[in-house]
């Protein structure tokens, strides 16, 4: 939280007195970039987790190892942004050899988490076709309407910040979502 704060703190507080701040973060900076990386691979490969626990048949054996996989891949790609942040001084003006790894790190993210929200509503839906009970058929109901409004939700934020970023990479504005 408070490597965060210091750069949200550095851009919107310091920004008004010196305009350069907008562009050179605080030394902390790259290490955003990084712990974003690491939140989303822990959450993505939890999913692929739950995937390989509740999945049946061919689900079980390809899905989960393919979703760990991008989530690795996007892990990486935040390294590499966070390292390529580092030797730019956190200098967003000079982040254009960076352009490779974001666009690794926000394609794999969005591969992820299409593959996970796809997947989770597949097994809830194959579960509530084998089940009889009209309780769990109900409750089976809300876990697939809550996993299509959250992962529909999760994938279009992940969605928009790629194009975002395909759309002006030249500045941060994808890095707002």
């Amino acid at each position: 939280m408070a490597l965060f704060s210091g750069s949200a703190w550095g851009v919107l507080c310091l920004g008004q007195l010196n305009s350069t701040s907008v562009f050179v973060h605080s030394k902390g900076a790259p290490a955003n970039a990084a712990m974003n990386g690491l939140v989303a691979f822990v959450v993505q490969c939890f999913f692929s987790w739950r995937i390989h626990l509740f999945a049946k048949g061919r689900f079980k054996l390809f899905v989960p190892w393919v979703v760990a996989a991008l989530a690795l891949v996007q892990f990486a790609g935040s390294i590499a942004v966070a390292v390529k942040f580092a030797q730019a001084h956190s200098d967003v003006r000079l982040l254009s050899t960076a352009r490779p790894a974001i666009a690794i790190h926000l394609s794999a993210s969005l591969a992820c988490d299409l593959l996970i929200s796809i997947f989770m509503i597949c097994v809830f839906v194959e579960y509530k076709g084998v089940t009889c009970v009209p309780r769990t058929q109900k409750l089976l109901n809300s876990l697939i309407i809550n996993t299509i409004e959250s992962g529909a939700i999760t994938t279009a934020c992940v969605a928009l910040n790629l194009a975002f970023y395909i759309a002006r990479p030249r500045d941060t504005i994808h890095v707002a979502l």
